[in-house]
């Protein structure tokens, strides 16, 4: 046999290559027929189809719903029955539930123009269901409500909506967030309904928000509950939302989800005939079993630190009453929700009625009870900058503050109550300066918030201070400041809480100002807490 490298194969290294001399002819010089391609149709068969059906029955996500989707088609697609995130709707739709093993929920749609024709929903939907893995979809928000013009007489043309439910979890995950509450903004502001009207349908109605999904069985936070929507009147009577409710918590571990804030209202009527009413704020939800912190409690509606919001308002002689806070939620084991504020309140001549605290929430075996809420202001504005004596006359009652969470735990001290809101009047339109108007009626602080009851061992928890009440000096109203909040009552062996200071009372005709609250009860063998100190009056 011929060596290897005569025969035309040469080896190197790790390469092969064709060799020849130059007298034999290499095997590729040979002609070497073109390729035939040839184009031919396959006939699938049902097999790979059906078995693709039932791979995606089991494990797969949702379609989202599209967006210019009809009745029941915005609703969003489940996920594989074992395996998949739900689709989110559209529309207000509800979004698709998780596969129950793994998965998250789609989010509800946002609300959409309604009619009867295409079927689609001013609320928001409910947010979709989570699996054993996975978080809950959030609820959608409501629809803004729709204003138009024509013939310079504005109509509402389709109501604001409510905010969507948030989704529940199942096993380990967190609840789905509630929607808010859609905006009712009729008023004659540059952005309202009635901007530049001849006429103007009256009143408005913010829509109320969602309420926040349940966290997982065995671990998640409760969903947070949605804010109401606001209700801005050119005329007539205005309503805000409530606020949701953040979900109570029926798993092991996790937080309860915070309560909604309530809406602001705003009444531009002038008359009698006008009113403005905040919406509530929303209870915050419990913690878990074995462990997890309450919600805060939602603000009420009026309660102006917030982006869009602020404090309830009319610009004539009827009432402005601003929302209450929500409670806080309650625990076993952590620390209990803050009771939400009161709104505030502002009138010109009409009456200004402040928002009451909300309780904290209570503590039952390891942890500390919450604070409660403060109450809110309630102000009388003098539209005309002080100098029309006709102006700025009206009466303003501020809010109370909330009870502070009993305890159980032993050594651990009762809540504290929260602070009375201040009455004040302005001479201006915007109280940049508490209590330098002179012409309002009537001016009460708000009583403080009674102090919580102490755990085993433990002191009740403090009395609030009583709100003050300030005018300027030569003032014509009467002038009251708050009474302070009773001290809790005391655990065993053990002192009650302190009562709470007296509110103060400045400037008016007439002024008295609020007593100090009493001392907590004393607890099995302990004794009685400190009164709390008197306010002061002051010319």
């Amino acid at each position: 046999m011929a060596p290897l490298v005569t025969s035309g194969l040469a080896i190197a290294g790790a390469g092969a290559f064709i060799a020849a001399p130059p007298s034999v002819p290499s095997i590729f010089a040979a002609a070497v027929p073109s390729p035939v391609v040839q184009s031919h149709d396959v006939q699938l068969t049902a097999t790979g189809g059906f078995i693709g059906a039932i791979v995606g029955f089991f494990i797969g996500n949702g379609q989202d719903a599209a967006g210019d989707c009809i009745g029941s088609a915005c609703n969003g697609g489940n996920g594989g029955i074992l395996i998949g995130n739900g689709g989110d709707g559209a529309n207000g739709g509800k979004g698709g539930d998780g596969g129950l093993l793994f998965g998250n929920g789609g989010n509800g749609g946002n609300g959409n123009v309604t009619s009867a024709t295409f079927g689609l929903s001013t609320d928001g939907g409910d947010g979709g269901r989570a699996g054993l893995f996975g978080n809950a979809g959030n609820g959608g928000d409501g629809l803004d409500a729709v204003w138009a013009t024509a013939g310079g007489v504005s109509l509402r043309v389709v109501a604001a909506g409510s905010g969507g439910r948030g989704g529940n979890a199942l096993g380990f995950g967190d609840g789905g967030n509630g929607g808010r509450g859609g905006t009712d903004d009729g008023s004659k502001s540059p952005t309202g309904g009635c901007q530049g009207a001849v006429a103007c349908e009256s009143g408005a109605a913010g829509g109320d928000g969602g309420q926040g999904g349940t966290g997982g069985l065995v671990w998640g936070n409760g969903g947070r509950g949605g804010d109401g929507g606001a209700g801005l009147a050119s005329s007539g009577v205005a309503t805000g939302g409530a606020g949701g409710n953040g979900n109570y918590f029926f798993g092991l571990l996790g937080e309860g989800g915070d309560g909604g804030w309530g809406g602001t209202a705003l009444s531009q009527e002038f008359g009698t005939a006008g009113g403005a009413t905040g919406g509530n704020g929303g209870v915050g939800g419990r913690g878990g079993s074995l462990w997890g912190n309450g919600g805060t409690g939602g603000m009420g509606g009026g309660f102006p630190f917030f982006t869009d919001s602020s404090p309830v308002q009319t610009y004539g002689s009827s009432k402005a009453i601003a929302g209450i806070g929500g409670n806080g939620g309650n625990v076993t084991f952590g620390q209990g929700g803050l009771g939400g504020y009161g709104g505030w309140a502002v009138t010109n001549t009409g009456e200004a009625i402040a928002g009451d605290g909300a309780k904290g929430g209570n503590a039952a075996l390891l942890g500390a009870p919450g604070n409660g809420g403060d109450g809110g202001y309630a102000e009388v504005l003098n539209s005309d900058a002080g100098t029309d004596p006709t102006q700025g006359t009206g009466k303003a009652f501020a809010g109370s503050g909330g009870a502070g969470g009993g305890s159980n735990v032993v050594f651990v001290a009762g809540g504290v109550g929260g602070v009375g809101g201040e009455a004040v009047a302005c001479k201006d339109t915007v109280c940049s300066t508490f209590g330098d108007g002179d012409n309002s009626t009537t001016l009460t602080g708000g009583v403080g918030g009674l102090g919580g009851r102490g755990g085993y061992f433990a002191k009740g928890g403090n009395g609030g201070a009583g709100g003050s009440a300030t005018s300027a000096v030569g003032g014509t109203g009467i002038n009251t400041g708050g009474n302070g909040g009773q001290g809790g009552t005391g655990g065993w062996l053990s002192t009650g809480g302190t009562g709470g200071k007296g509110g103060n009372a400045t400037g008016g005709a007439t002024r008295k100002a609020g007593d100090g609250g009493a001392g907590g009860k004393a607890g099995l063998l302990g004794k009685a807490g400190t009164a709390g100190a008197n306010g002061t009056a002051t010319p």
